[in-house]
């Protein structure tokens, strides 16, 4: 899972569909993350009932039993970010890298 923080716009921007286009791009680089490291949801732990209704309005769901936290998979993250997909699959190779005594992947 990947858990984004609450997002918040103050009150002389809401409305210009700032907040949209903030939540548009975590959501794309939460999409990239979970390519790299598995996370097959991104929950979210809205403040109160109108940050929640954006959530929803936005393809957030709520969690049973763990209200009023919301999640949307990466997969329907995924459907609307192609270019994504196929940025991460043309990212070059992992190397092996020394740091001391270990080796790493990067």
């Amino acid at each position: 899972m990947i858990l984004l923080g609450q997002l918040g716009m103050g009150v002389a921007h809401q409305g210009k569909g700032l907040g949209a286009a903030l939540l548009r791009d975590a959501l794309r680089r939460s999409l990239f993350v979970a390519l790299s490291i598995g996370a097959v949801v991104v929950i979210t732990d809205p403040v109160n009932e109108r940050a929640a209704s954006f959530y929803l309005k936005h393809g957030f769901r709520s969690l049973p039993l763990q209200e009023p936290r919301l999640l949307i998979p990466t997969k329907q993250l995924a459907r609307y970010n192609p270019d994504i997909l196929t940025a991460f699959k043309q990212r070059p190779e992992l190397h092996e890298v020394a740091f001391g005594a270990q080796h790493f992947l990067a």
